[in-house]
């Protein structure tokens, strides 16, 4: 019997199994990175069709999912290298947002790596010490890549983000399409001032409006309300954050790999051009997000408590049963 014991953040697990060494590696070789870059080719055509929106928001749900795969992998890196099955089995998604804080901000952190402390620099030079280059571009290589992961793990963290991803994939609740802002001084209230006295302040084609569950008040859990929330991005940019994804998870799986007894030529690293480390972030669509709702306040409504809601039931439920 082979036993593992591990942390996911501060929560303590232990991982049991006949095969267990087996099993790490029988996982390590079923991930596999190029279907992130097969997901950016396949929507790159469909990007000028008239599928062009199906295309974008495909590129954009597919960039969360791959952030959320890069940074699993490397969390499980920090905590469990010997058993990233195990890690990736146990995690729930606040913990791993935990641990990717707290590489950001360089904080203390329960981790099995030889290192002074956690950053995204010193894991990626960690990770990348295996590639075969000269040791001057093989720096190179691991400051790129880690400045690059700290570029994806704050739009991972941001939560604004979350919420788009959300709703993107639970029961797709997104309007696909972005907006433009334009300002300008109205001569009337309530009237707009008209197009050539406005000034645009940047938009896109592409991107995303869906709603939110707001607090009505702060310290109540039972009444809130819809906030309406519109997101510009560039497909572009997902293209190749989608690329850096791909070849970021083939970096970790192949360090993990060999971590875990596996030979070194079966363990293959992939390298970028210079500028693919910055091209993920190049496109600018001026405006990022708005929203813009109608005030409201607990003065505006009724608060309904949860005993009300919940003796409401009570005479709906036996009138049914009465008809029945």
């Amino acid at each position: 019997m082979e036993t593992v014991t591990f942390a996911v953040n501060q929560r303590a697990c232990a991982f049991s199994d006949w095969e267990l060494r087996k099993k790490n590696i029988e996982f390590l070789e079923g991930i596999d990175p190029g279907y992130y870059s097969f997901i950016a080719s396949t929507n790159l055509e469909k990007l000028t069709s008239k599928d062009k929106q199906y295309a974008a928001l495909s590129l954009r749900i597919s960039y969360y999912q791959g952030l959320e795969t890069l940074f699993a992998l490397i969390a499980a890196t920090v905590q469990a290298p010997n058993c990233p099955l195990g890690w990736m089995l146990a995690y729930k998604n606040h913990e791993l947002k935990k641990v990717v804080q707290k590489i950001s901000s360089e904080s203390d952190i329960y981790t099995r790596l030889r290192i002074d402390y956690v950053s995204w620099e010193r894991l990626a030079n960690l990770i990348h010490s295996h590639v075969k280059v000269e040791e001057n571009e093989k720096k190179s290589v691991s400051e790129r890549f880690g400045f690059a992961w700290r570029g994806l793990a704050s739009d991972f963290l941001d939560t604004n983000h979350e919420d788009e991803y959300n709703s993107a994939k639970h029961g797709l609740r997104v309007r696909s399409g972005g907006f433009s802002l334009s300002v300008g001084k109205t001569n009337v209230w309530g009237v707009s001032a008209p197009p050539d006295k406005m000034e645009c302040l940047g938009g896109s084609e592409h991107g995303t409006t869906f709603f939110v569950k707001t607090k009505i008040s702060e310290r109540d859990e039972v009444n809130f309300r819809p906030k309406r929330i519109s997101f510009n991005w560039h497909p572009q940019n997902l293209l190749y954050g989608l690329e850096l994804i791909s070849a970021s998870i083939n970096n970790v799986v192949a360090f993990l790999k060999l971590i875990n007894g596996v030979q070194p030529d079966q363990c293959s690293f992939r390298r970028l051009d210079d500028d693919c480390f910055d091209k993920p972030w190049e496109m600018d669509v001026g405006v990022i997000s708005w929203n813009c709702n109608k005030v409201l306040e607990p003065c505006h409504v009724h608060l309904f408590s949860k005993e009300e809601i919940i003796d409401s039931y009570s005479g709906e439920l036996a009138s049914q049963a009465g008809e029945l």
